[in-house]
């Protein structure tokens, strides 16, 4: 399981991570030689999601959609390269709140929570490391009850997530 690290300060979730309902920072070096983007790495992690994850992620989908909380979105760009995302663009139901030449930060925001994410890639001694880090802010009590059922599949999915991409 990838590391849980506190989240660095080039990190623009930084801030709000010390403010979140939920909040957490997961670290991996990254295998010598890859030389990717963090839209790249994000689009690449969906990608590696096992069927596991996609079954539970479609049962969250279709509980949550009872309550209205977001599971799709409207704005999905299939098929483009990762180098012609935008801010506004987005990657699954997450929309593309900050691009840099090492970070990507998404958000999906509803009526009972808003949720950041930040794909930080960092330099560090001899090779690369990525961070990801995830902050939530509840607005309501089912926003509460949503985060503790979720909160221990997250950690789990995410760490699983990041250790497929190093050893891709």
């Amino acid at each position: 399981m990838p590391r849980i690290e506190m989240v660095p300060d080039q990190c623009l979730l930084a801030e709000e991570y010390r403010q979140g309902t939920y909040q957490d920072c997961f670290c991996e070096p990254l295998a010598p030689g890859t030389d990717v983007g963090p839209v790249a790495l994000f689009l690449k992690i969906t990608d590696l999601m096992p069927l596991w994850v996609r079954l539970l992620m479609a049962i969250r989908n279709r509980v949550v959609s009872v309550f209205g909380l977001r599971s799709t979105s409207e704005g999905i760009v299939k098929g483009k390269l990762p180098e012609d995302y935008v801010v506004g663009d987005f990657i699954d139901f997450f929309k593309i709140t900050h691009l840099s030449e090492n970070e990507v930060v998404v958000s999906t925001d509803d009526r009972h929570l808003d949720a950041s994410f930040s794909l930080l890639i960092l330099e560090q001694g001899e090779g690369r490391k990525v961070y990801f880090t995830s902050v939530v802010k509840t607005k309501e009590r089912l926003g509460d009850v949503y985060m503790f059922a979720i909160a221990p599949f997250h950690r789990w999915i995410v760490g699983s997530l990041l250790k497929r991409v190093r050893h891709s």
